[in-house]
């Protein structure tokens, strides 16, 4: 087996004595190629993934890094060796917090961006990770910080913090200990209000919205409501 036999069907990228794996068919999230995997060569003949017997089949090989993929506890994309130490860390929590409805505002703050009902955001629930970085720490200590502090926002200049080791559980360990308490909490205060409230009955409710050419335009909210209740029970 040679080298080449791997670039018809892999995308190959060598470095450091390793055979970087990619896709020819899938893009990465963050790079044109999605990393699968590395394989190591033996002798003119054998590769193998690390952990693994060389092998001089493609088939062989084929299953380790079959194997292999599926071993990662994420997407394989996260394990690219060619990453800086942390990035590992800062991409994995970036997109956890991306797939709980926060948005990116300023390096390491993330803001809720969820919509109410009537499509405006009345939440401000405000989030940092400081240390996550991985650039930021090794142009300041030359290494990633082995510590993180998990920051909600509380108001001007105050907050409260849970500090974690620098991994993927912890720090997700240190989100959630934060949110889950303060969402759950909050969703019994609105459910118990939403309670002392009369139903709408047949009062006539108006959503109005000026466009950028200044046109006028209303629709009814009960429709509207309707449909986005509907779309919501649909997502439970």
């Amino acid at each position: 087996m040679k080298v080449q036999d791997l670039k018809i069907n892999y995308q190959v990228s060598k470095e450091d004595g390793s055979f970087h794996l990619y896709s020819l068919t899938e893009m990465g999230k963050r790079s044109p190629i999605k990393y699968l995997c590395s394989v190591k060569k033996h002798n003119s003949e054998k590769f193998y993934v690390e952990g693994c017997e060389p092998t001089s089949k493609f088939d062989v090989l084929q299953e380790q890094i079959k194997n292999k993929i599926e071993s990662y506890e994420y997407d394989s994309e996260y394990y690219n060796p060619c990453y800086r130490k942390g990035v590992f860390e800062e991409l994995i929590i970036h997109d956890y917090l991306i797939s709980l409805g926060f948005e990116n505002v300023d390096g390491d703050t993330y803001i809720l961006s969820d919509k109410n009902i009537y499509g405006f955001n009345t939440s401000d629930i405000s989030v940092s990770v400081w240390g996550l970085s991985a650039l930021g720490d090794v142009l300041k200590n030359g290494s990633p910080n082995e510590e993180v502090a998990v920051i909600l926002h509380t108001g001007f200049a105050s907050w409260i913090e849970v500090k974690c080791k620098r991994n993927v559980n912890d720090i997700k360990k240190g989100i959630d200990g934060l949110l889950k308490p303060l969402l759950l909490t909050d969703s019994v205060n609105l459910i118990t209000k939403s309670e002392k409230l009369q139903s709408i009955g047949d009062i006539d409710i108006l959503m109005h919205k000026l466009t950028m050419s200044l046109d006028h335009s209303k629709l009814d909210v009960k429709s509207y409501l309707k449909k986005q209740l509907l779309e919501i029970a649909n997502k439970l």
